[in-house]
């Protein structure tokens, strides 16, 4: 399932998905939660350890691996060729 949560403040959209966190403690199903860098993902990982005493129960990943998988999960080779794609294109946008 697909949740989008929309804000302005890192800190309320932390908020948020620490208390949905958790609600969902499945350890044989975490939730997949999308992050655009390492810099934000280790920073809502301390604000999860914050709210809920420990960040675990998640697995972070970054945005253009989940959204290759999505788009290639029916063809492997295409795959490869996108998941360049997609790290150029990001490495362009940064720098």
């Amino acid at each position: 399932m697909l949740r989008v949560i929309e804000s302005h403040l890192f800190e309320e959209l932390a908020r948020v998905l620490a208390a949905a966190l958790a609600e969902r403690a499945d350890p044989f199903a975490p939730p997949q939660v999308a992050i655009p860098g390492r810099v934000v993902g280790r920073w809502l990982q301390y604000e999860i350890a914050r709210a809920n005493r420990i960040a675990s129960g998640y697995e972070a990943e970054f945005i253009d691996a989940i959204v290759g998988r999505a788009l290639t999960a029916d063809a492997p080779l295409r795959a490869l060729v996108l998941t360049a794609t997609l790290t150029a294109t990001h490495f362009s946008l940064a720098g």
